[in-house]
C-alpha cells in the first residue's frame, strides 16, 4: 500500500505545492529600481500608486493621511461613542478622486458641514472602499498598465486539485488504518499536509501588470528603497 501511497498522493501533493509556490512568485511580478527614488512621480496619485504595488488594503488610509499632509483636511480625534473624523481645511481645492475618496470613508449621508465623521458602519464602508479601488483598477486597464481581467486560473484550478487529493488522502487514511499500515498512514498525512499548504500559498488571483506600468513600479520601488 505503501507503494500506491507514494505514487498517488505523495507525488501529486508535492507536485501541486511546487506549482503553488510558483504562482505565488509569478504573482509577485516583483521589479528591482534601478535607482533609489526621493520623491513620487508626477502625476501620480496615492490610489493609483496603492494598485501598481499590490497594496490595495492601505490604499484609502493612505490617501486620507496624504490629504492632511496636503493640508487639505484635518484630523479630529474620536470619543467613546464617536468616531474618528476628519475636518475640510478653508479653501480647499479637491480633486475628483480626493472627494470620491471622501465619499466613499464618510458615505452619502455624512454630517453637514465642514466635519466629517467616519461611517459606523464597517461592512458599508468596507465594500465602499473595494468599490473605489475597483474603479482605481479599471482606471489603470484603461490607461494600458494592468491587464483588463485578473489572472485566476491558476488558482482556482490547483485549489480543486488539492480539494481532490484531499478526498484520496482521506481514503488512503482510512484504508491504512484499517489495515494497520503506519508507514502508509504517515506517508498520506504528509501528503494531505502538503495538499493543505497548497490551499494556502496558492494565490486567488492576481493582476497582470503591461509592460507600460515597469517604469512606475520600478519608481515606486525605488521610493520604498529609499524609505526603508
Amino acid at each position: 500500500m505503501l507503494t500506491a501511497v507514494i505514487a498517488f498522493a505523495i507525488v501529486p501533493a508535492i507536485l501541486i505545492l511546487v506549482l503553488g509556490l510558483v504562482a505565488r512568485v509569478v504573482a509577485a511580478q516583483r521589479v528591482t529600481p534601478r535607482v533609489v527614488q526621493y520623491a513620487p512621480e508626477r502625476g501620480s496619485t496615492v490610489l493609483r500608486d496603492a494598485v501598481l504595488v499590490d497594496a490595495d488594503r492601505r490604499g484609502a488610509s493612505a490617501a486620507l493621511i496624504d490629504l492632511a499632509v496636503k493640508r487639505k483636511v484635518r484630523l479630529l480625534a474620536g470619543g467613546k461613542r464617536e468616531p474618528i473624523g476628519v475636518e475640510l481645511m478653508p479653501n480647499a481645492i479637491f480633486t475628483l478622486e480626493e472627494l470620491a475618496l471622501l465619499e466613499v470613508l464618510f458615505g452619502p449621508d455624512h454630517t453637514p458641514g465642514r466635519a466629517r465623521r467616519f461611517s459606523s458602519d464597517r461592512r458599508a464602508l468596507a465594500g465602499r472602499v473595494k468599490s473605489l479601488l475597483l474603479n482605481t483598477e479599471h482606471a489603470l486597464a484603461r490607461d494600458g498598465l494592468i491587464a483588463a481581467r485578473r489572472v485566476t486560473w491558476p488558482g482556482v484550478t490547483l485549489t480543486v486539485l488539492a480539494y481532490l487529493g484531499m478526498l484520496v488522502e482521506g481514503l488512503f487514511i482510512v484504508f491504512a488504518l484499517i489495515g494497520g499500515d503506519w508507514p502508509a498512514l504517515i506517508a498520506t498525512l504528509i501528503a494531505l499536509a502538503a495538499t493543505i499548504a497548497t490551499i494556502f500559498v496558492t494565490p486567488a488571483w492576481w493582476r497582470q501588470f503591461l509592460p507600460a506600468a515597469q517604469p512606475k513600479r520600478e519608481h515606486l520601488a525605488g521610493l520604498r528603497q529609499y524609505l526603508v
